[in-house]
């Protein structure tokens, strides 16, 4: 589904990907938490020669096309993929997997979105955890997309956070969020907690 919006688009969500590219750091490192397939990873790469890219996707179904993006891209020296799922701990966690074609959907929480799911477990980590692994780097940039988690995916970074700074790009979804038991105003009570501002 992403792969086919991406060859119709000509880039997969243009607007996003061009706010990431401007927002990126020289020398920095960029989080794309929720990758998928890596639509929002390469063109960081192509475009930004000097920024480290974290790629993080727990979908087994969805893992081993971005395992073939970055096998067939010039950038790997740069680019760390993660078959992890981010959230507010490290260990396991369930996770609902979806038909291939809805992976797009899949997520920690069953959202009702993408069809049929079953249950499985995956390795499940923080922000923190794998920035402190990396040496504590820069970070001028995070996309989160994780189908209602995202929240979870804010606790577990907040020492990243503060330190660093980054700019922090989130795609959330009614639907999801309540599948959660969270609300909007939960994400903008984040925000204000960790000091920053919602701009859209």
């Amino acid at each position: 589904l992403l792969f086919n919006l991406a060859c119709e688009q000509g880039v997969y969500e243009h607007d996003n990907v061009k706010l990431l590219l401007a927002l990126c750091k020289p020398g920095t490192y960029y989080f794309d938490v929720g990758a998928n397939i890596g639509l929002m990873s390469i063109p960081i790469l192509q475009t930004l020669p000097d920024v480290h890219v974290v790629s993080f996707e727990p979908s087994p179904s969805t893992f081993p096309y971005l395992e073939q993006t970055w096998a067939s891209c010039g950038f790997r020296s740069r680019w760390q993929i993660l078959a992890k799922a981010v959230g507010n701990r490290s260990g396991a966690s369930d996770f609902f997997v979806a038909e291939p074609t809805f992976g797009a959907f899949e997520g920690i929480v069953d959202t009702g979105r993408g069809g049929a799911k079953r249950s499985i477990k995956v390795p499940i980590t923080t922000l923190d955890a794998e920035w402190a692994a990396l040496g504590r780097p820069a970070v001028s940039a995070i996309k989160i997309d994780i189908e209602g988690s995202d929240l979870d995916a804010l606790v577990g970074g907040k020492a990243c956070i503060a330190a660093t700074r980054p700019y922090i790009l989130i795609e959330w979804q009614l639907r999801n969020f309540r599948a959660y038991g969270r609300t909007s105003p939960m994400l903008l009570e984040c925000a204000n907690q960790i000091g920053y501002s919602v701009y859209s």
